[in-house]
This record gives structure tokens, C-alpha cells and sequence, in this order.
């Protein structure tokens, strides 16, 4: 029902990740086009998609790919992350309509975007604080923190 549209080209950054594998997920429906055999069935959408400069979609058809208008398809791609930076680009191919059944936006199209980590994160693997470390280090704090109040209360 809702996507992101772009005359030429749209771009994604994911910042902030590990350097290692994750899975990107795509999610494309085409929802600007009819499929009624009208003129407005007549638009054509092509497009490149790059991830991590790699062309991963070449001439990407929506419409054809899916099966139909208003039809979801996914696909599902392994990006690998050494600068610690996803790059997803979407590129129109030039290719298509432009005019086609009005004068409009013809460049890539995407629903939604999902990255997954093939690996388990550092904070569910264990290495995080457990709960008694948390509340051992809270006590510890409060009684410094009473202690100099005391102290100084106590000069005066």
C-alpha cells in the first residue's frame, strides 16, 4: 500500500553494523499501475538494485517478477559488511516509460527493506552484564554516593 519512489535513483544506508554477513531482504509490489487492460496497464518499471556496489538486479521488472500488479515479491540477498556500512541503491535503467499512462515517476520502486544478521549479535550471546552484576554495581554506587553525603553532613 505504501512505498518509497524516486525518478532515478534511491540510496540506503545501514551505519553502525558489525563487519560480517547479513541478509537484506527486499520487498517489492508494483501499486502505481493497474492490471485492468486499460491504458493505465501500460506503464513499464525497470530498474538495477546494487548492494555494496554489486549488481544484485539487472533490468528489474516489478510487474513481471511478481506476476502482476499489486502482487508482493521478495527477494532475499547476502551482503557481506567490511567498513562497517550497508549500501543499497537503486538505479533506473533507463529503460521503461516515461509517459506512459500519464507523464510521471518511472524510476526504482521499494516497499520495504529488512537486514537481518546471520550471526548472533554480541549483546544475545552472552557477553552482556547479568542481573546481579547490575544490581551489585547500583548498590555500590548508592552507598558511595550516602557515604560522601555523610561525610559531608558530618563537617558541617
Amino acid at each position: 500500500m505504501d512505498a518509497r519512489l524516486s525518478p532515478l535513483s534511491l540510496t540506503y544506508y545501514g551505519f553502525c553494523l558489525q563487519n560480517l554477513n547479513y541478509t537484506v531482504s527486499l520487498q517489492f509490489a508494483e501499486i502505481m499501475f493497474t492490471d485492468d487492460k486499460t491504458y493505465d496497464s501500460f506503464g513499464r518499471r525497470i530498474f538495477d538494485v546494487y548492494i555494496q556496489g554489486k549488481l544484485v538486479l539487472k533490468d528489474f521488472n516489478i510487474e513481471d517478477e511478481a506476476g502482476g500488479v499489486g502482487k508482493e515479491i521478495i527477494r532475499r540477498f547476502t551482503a557481506v559488511v567490511t567498513n562497517g556500512t550497508l549500501d543499497i541503491r537503486f538505479y533506473w535503467a533507463g529503460k521503461g516509460t516515461t509517459g506512459i499512462p500519464v507523464r510521471g515517476v518511472y524510476g526504482p520502486l521499494i516497499s520495504a527493506i529488512s537486514v537481518d544478521p546471520d550471526f548472533i549479535p554480541a549483546s544475545e550471546n552472552g557477553n552482556s552484564l547479568s542481573a546481579g552484576t547490575v544490581v551489585g554495581i547500583v548498590a555500590a554506587v548508592a552507598f558511595v554516593i550516602f557515604l560522601v553525603l555523610g561525610i559531608l553532613w558530618w563537617k558541617g
